[in-house]
């Protein structure tokens, strides 16, 4: 319907198949017929989030577009915590980072949150979002391919209101450190997404 103007996003000539720009996460609104997905653009240095509804016939339609960031072209892996959609980019010369924050409770009309993740001279690929049994909030943030050891940073929220932000320092988890239990992988490798999962 227009709000992804060719050749943008296609595998096409015009698009180097599709080395220009893509299609990089996609997050579903638990209990709506909203899903979210995230596109880097470095060819135009912008990255950009749509807004897709789906209707009950699997035909479905973008309602809504996003400009993110004029500079930071590269939106990683989303992750959506009730109608909060925590978005991870990055980008620019030097590198910079970081995490910006949308509500959603409206999908077609989205709003940004006064809230963000500064990561300087780091990597932000994948986000994950949670709220801790006191209140609080814990956003983990993969990090990669950034001259630094592969990594998880943790930043837990200064109050129990997201609009009050994130403690700036994280707490970092090394890959190096991880202990393969029996039966599980012994490798951790560069994931395109992540998550919590609740404890039962």
């Amino acid at each position: 319907n227009g709000r992804i103007p060719e050749p943008a996003y296609r595998v096409s000539f015009k698009n180097r198949f599709g080395l220009w720009n893509h299609f990089q996460g996609v997050q579903r609104l638990a209990g709506t017929g909203y899903l979210v997905v995230s596109g880097s653009n470095p060819r135009s240095s912008l990255s950009q989030l749509f807004v897709v509804r789906q209707e009950d016939n699997g035909t479905g339609e973008v309602v809504a577009s996003i400009d993110v960031d004029p500079v930071m072209w590269h939106v990683g892996g989303l992750s959506v915590l009730g109608s909060i959609l925590a978005v991870p980019i990055h980008g620019g010369s030097p590198r910079q980072a970081k995490v910006v924050f949308y509500d959603l409770a409206n999908p077609e009309q989205p709003r940004k949150l006064p809230i963000e993740i500064n990561r300087p001279s780091r990597k932000a690929s994948a986000t994950a979002l949670t709220r801790l049994q006191k209140g609080r909030y814990l956003a983990a943030v993969l990090a990669q391919f950034d001259g630094r050891p592969l990594r998880i940073d943790f930043y837990l929220s200064r109050t129990q209101a997201l609009e009050d932000g994130f403690a700036p320092e994280p707490t970092t988890w090394l890959v190096s450190d991880v202990q393969a239990g029996p039966g599980q992988e012994r490798t951790f490798d560069h994931f395109q997404a992540i998550n919590f999962v609740s404890q039962a």
